[in-house]
């Protein structure tokens, strides 16, 4: 029998995440977070100084949707010598010599193509696709059904929203955002955010 997962997060990302594990036939332990209004479907199991309460061997899911909080609970994780899982739905695709490192989830339906590369901590949402040989950086963010062409360098912390797209071999800034429906047809070489058909920066 599969060990059970401790959920770092209260929120809804953190309520989804339950169910996705439970889908997959993945026990939960329970929650770790800041108590909030979000009514959680398993024990709430106090805020991060809870971990050292629990069992170092439970693995720990990092269930927070900002990047750098991600970032920042991953690092603490690790230094407490914990170890992060990664979550895979069952209903995604990845190829086999794809790369995913530690913390790593991703939803039903999406697609991750051959010799893709997903740092710590990526999070890949439902109906998003990742083309071939394609990097993405630490904490990165693929919204739901946002499509990456092959080739392309994702920088770290970079947020690509719901439904945009990215044509092959470009390159996205580390902590960039790409808006909703935005297409990316040239580099984006700097942080801000970056909307419309083509995506052009707005701040």
């Amino acid at each position: 029998m599969t060990a059970p997962v401790l959920i770092l997060g209260t929120s809804g990302f953190a309520v989804e995440l339950h169910a996705l594990l439970q889908s997959a036939g993945r026990s939960v332990l329970g929650f770790v977070g800041p108590s909030g209004e979000t009514v959680l479907p398993a024990a709430h199991l106090g805020d991060d100084a809870a971990l050292d309460r629990i069992d170092a061997q439970v693995e720990v899911l990092v269930a927070v949707g900002a990047a750098a909080v991600r970032r920042r609970l991953m690092e603490m994780i690790l230094k407490k010598g914990r170890k992060p899982a990664t979550f895979v739905s069952p209903g995604a695709y990845v190829a086999d010599n794809a790369e995913l490192s530690a913390g790593v989830i991703i939803y039903p339906n999406a697609t991750v193509h051959a010799a893709a590369r997903l740092g710590k901590g990526v999070l890949v949402n439902s109906n998003a696709s990742v083309g071939h040989e394609t990097r993405i950086g630490d904490y990165g963010t693929v919204g739901p059904g946002a499509a990456i062409g092959g080739r392309c360098e994702i920088g770290a912390e970079a947020y690509l929203g719901i439904g945009c797209s990215i044509i092959e071999s470009l390159r996205i800034a580390h902590g960039a955002v790409v808006g909703a429906g935005a297409v990316v047809v040239r580099s984006i070489e700097s942080a801000g955010t970056y909307v419309g058909v083509p995506a052009r920066r707005i701040a």
